[in-house]
């Protein structure tokens, strides 16, 4: 399985500047740039908070929602852990792979289960994602077992 690394730079001044700038006015070098110390960018940090206005300028200004933390997390496996069934829908349709892993060995599965959101955890499994994947070795259906009663 393959990741996208995202720029390894990172100022916290620089940080902030690119926070509070207008996407219209972000270049495509800044799309890719680490915007805080887990190395995320922009679109990482639209995907967290839910930020739909912002995550969907991000894309039509060509951010590229592969790209991953140094955790090797994506925007999808943010999404997912944060319960953001919107954000998640939308990076499905754009075509984010479900399958890809983060360096913890979790992929956007195992973060919908931990955190219990019925509905991502759904459209994966529609998907095609496998709930007898491990993580941490214990196997996702377990999980899924005492989250959906």
């Amino acid at each position: 399985m393959f990741s996208f690394i995202t720029s390894q730079y990172y100022s916290e001044e620089r940080a902030k500047l690119l926070l509070s700038k207008d996407v219209e006015k972000i270049t495509l070098e800044e799309l890719e740039v680490s915007v805080n110390a887990d190395l995320q960018t922009l679109l990482h940090i639209a995907s967290s908070k839910g930020d739909l206005l912002r995550f969907e300028q991000l894309i039509a200004k060509g951010s590229n929602i592969h790209a991953t933390d140094k955790f090797g997390k994506t925007s999808l496996m943010i999404a997912c852990e944060n319960c953001h069934v919107e954000v998640v829908n939308k990076l499905i349709a754009l075509g984010a792979d479900i399958a890809l892993i983060s360096t913890h060995g979790t992929n956007c599965f195992h973060y919908a289960a931990i955190v219990g959101n019925e509905n991502i955890i759904r459209k994966l499994l529609e998907m095609g994602m496998d709930p007898n994947l491990k993580c941490y070795d214990v196997a996702l259906l377990f999980i899924l077992l005492n989250i959906i009663k």
